[in-house]
C-alpha cells in the first residue's frame, strides 16, 4: 500500500461515486466507505511519520503544491474520514475488505495516539476506549487460535483488516520468507536467505523465556553441509554465522497450506526451499492490538477496574485478560493478552 497513491485513488472515488447510476446503492456506498477508510488509514500512517502534511481531499493537478497543515488538523481529517467510513461500511467480516469494526479499530489507535504527543488531548483516552469496546463487544473477533498459527493463516479470527496478496496474480507479499532468513541459510534446492530483517540483539536477550518467545524468535541457524542434503544446527551467535544475530521465526513460513509454508518450507533439521514471494496477508488491524488499546486507554482514563470487564475471560475474546488496578502493572498484564 503506497499512501499517497492510495489517497489519490480514494479522492477520485469519493468525487465520482455518487454519479454512478445504480439501484444497488448499498454496494456503491460501501465502496465509498472503503475509500474513506483507506484515506483515513493512510493519513494516519503519514502523520506519524512526517508530522504536518498537505491535506488533499479531492483530485488535484500534478503541478499543484498544497501547503502542509498542522498535525492536529491532519488528525481531524483522519477522524472525519474514519467516521464517514463507519457510517457507510457494513458489519460483516469479508476478507480483504474493511468493516465498521476495521474503522473503529483504527479510530481507537488514532485517538490513543492523539492523547499523547504532539496533540496531547487527554480526552481522547476515553474516546479510544469507546471505539475499542465497539470491536470487543461485536463478538466477531477472538484469539481462539494458537499463537504460532497467527502469522501463518489468512483471515484468522484475530484479523480485523488485512491487505491481501496473490503470487499467481503477480501481487506477492515480500514481508515473509527470504527477507527474514539468514544469508547463511541455504536450502536443499539452493535458494537462500536475504538477511534483510532481524531483531535488535538486546531486545532479543531481554525477552521473557516462554513458549511464545520461542515461537517468535528464530535462534538456531541451519547451515547446509557439503553434501547439500543435511544440515548442521548452530546457535545464532556462533562464529560460523556472518551476522551472529537471532531472527524472527514467525515471519519465515508465510502462508502455510497442508503444513507447507510458501515462504520457508522446512522441518526441525532441514531447509527444503526459501522463497521471497508469498500469499500471506499483511495484517493492518489485529484483535490483540485492540485489546491493548482498550486496556491502556481505559487505564489512562481512570477506568481500569479489577472487577470490571477486563477481569477474567470476556465472551468470545479468548485468553484470560489482565486485570490490574495500577498503571505500572500494565506491562505485566500484557502477558494475558495472548501475545502481540
Amino acid at each position: 500500500m503506497v499512501p499517497w497513491q492510495t489517497i489519490y485513488n480514494a479522492n477520485f472515488i469519493l468525487q465520482n461515486y455518487s454519479k454512478i447510476s445504480t439501484t444497488d446503492t448499498v454496494t456503491r456506498n460501501k465502496s465509498a466507505g472503503e475509500a474513506y477508510f483507506l484515506r483515513g488509514l493512510c493519513y494516519y500512517y503519514l502523520v506519524r511519520t512526517f508530522g504536518p502534511l498537505p491535506i488533499v481531499t479531492a483530485p488535484i493537478d500534478a503541478t499543484t503544491r498544497v501547503p502542509r497543515s498542522a498535525v492536529a488538523d491532519v488528525y481531524k481529517q483522519i477522524i472525519s474520514d474514519l467516521g464517514m467510513a463507519k457510517a457507510m461500511l457494513g458489519k460483516t467480516k469479508v476478507q480483504g475488505h474493511p468493516s465498521i469494526y476495521s474503522a473503529s479499530a483504527v479510530l481507537a489507535d488514532a485517538y490513543l495516539t492523539m492523547a499523547g504527543w504532539p496533540v496531547n488531548d487527554a480526552t481522547k483516552y476515553q474516546a479510544a476506549a469507546d471505539e475499542a469496546n465497539i470491536v470487543m463487544s461485536s463478538n466477531v473477533f477472538n484469539m481462539n487460535i494458537p499463537y504460532d498459527q497467527v502469522f501463518k493463516t489468512r483471515n484468522g479470527p484475530e484479523t480485523i483488516f488485512a491487505l491481501q496478496y496473490s503470487v499467481a496474480g503477480n501481487l506477492p507479499n515480500r514481508r515473509y520468507g527470504s527477507s527474514n532468513v539468514p544469508l547463511d541459510e541455504v536450502a536443499v534446492d539452493g535458494s537462500s536467505g536475504w538477511d534483510d530483517v532481524y531483531p535488535e540483539i538486546n531486545f532479543y536477550k531481554n525477552r521473557p523465556i516462554c513458549q511464545r518467545s520461542s515461537m517468535t524468535f528464530y535462534d538456531t541457524i541451519k547451515l547446509r553441509n557439503p553434501d547439500k542434503q543435511t544440515f548442521t544446527l548452530v546457535p545464532w551467535n556462533s562464529p560460523a554465522t556472518h551476522a551472529q544475530h537471532p531472527y524472527y521465526r514467525k515471519y519465515r513460513a508465510g502462508l502455510v497450506t497442508n503444513g507447507i509454508g510458501d515462504g520457508v518450507n522446512e522441518d526441525a533439521t532441514h531447509l527444503f526451499t526459501i522463497q521471497p514471494s508469498t500469499n500471506m496477508e499483511t495484517v493492518i488491524s489485529r484483535y490483540a492490538g485492540v485489546l491493548l488499546d482498550y486496556a491502556e486507554a481505559s487505564d489512562m482514563a481512570g477506568k481500569w477496574s479489577v472487577g470490571g470487564e477486563l477481569c477474567g475471560d470476556q465472551s468470545g475474546a479468548g485468553p484470560r485478560r489482565a486485570a490490574r488496578s495500577d498503571a505500572g502493572a500494565f506491562a505485566d498484564g500484557v502477558q494475558g493478552f495472548g501475545g502481540v
